[in-house]
């Protein structure tokens, strides 16, 4: 899951999702109250990251905790920005910067993401349904049908995909439309 390189978790076939694998998360609803610790889960119930919320100076602040404990990544959203803005970090460097887009007539979230990595997401952000897309190849989506109870969503994305960064674009939308 880590953004450097690809995630180490079990991926199952998915018969005619055009994937060649897929690995499921699943999220709680309004993940994140300010002080709030929450284990993202995969399909299966097990734990796949635990997020640490709290509010900072500078704005809320998540961290993404792996199963031995060790930060992987940092979640901040920019207190001064005209849209919602969050940058992921590890350590001190910068490695994507999620923020939505406006225009008259739609709304998505683009992620500059590491090198050439980056993210165009589109749908329904409300309702929790969109999808992300790179290079034109859809890589994800995300939606409540895939939840496993009422006030829970999941995440679907390919193999070979940068879940972590997914999973992070994914909490940033949920804070960014449902706050």
């Amino acid at each position: 899951m880590s953004i450097s390189g690809n995630g180490r978790h079990a991926r199952t076939a998915a018969p005619g999702s055009g994937y060649r694998g897929i690995v499921r998360y699943v999220i709680r609803e309004r993940l994140l109250s300010l002080f709030d610790t929450y284990t993202v889960q995969d399909d299966q119930g097990r734990p796949a990251l635990e997020i640490r919320g709290k509010l900072s100076w500078s704005g809320e602040d998540v961290a993404f905790v792996d199963g031995a404990g060790v930060e992987q990544a940092r979640l901040r959203r920019r207190v001064f920005a005209l849209t919602p803005t969050f940058e992921l970090t590890q350590g001190e460097r910068v490695v994507a910067r999620i923020e939505k887009e406006m225009s008259f007539f739609s709304c998505r979230f683009l992620v500059d993401g590491p090198g050439d990595y980056d993210l165009d997401i589109q749908g329904n952000f409300t309702d929790r349904e969109y999808e992300v897309w790179r290079s034109g190849r859809l890589i994800a989506r995300v939606s409540k049908r895939l939840g496993t109870v009422t006030d829970h969503y999941g995440i679907e994305t390919a193999r070979g995909e940068q879940d972590l960064l997914i999973v992070a674009a994914a909490i940033a939308i949920d804070r960014a439309c449902h706050d």
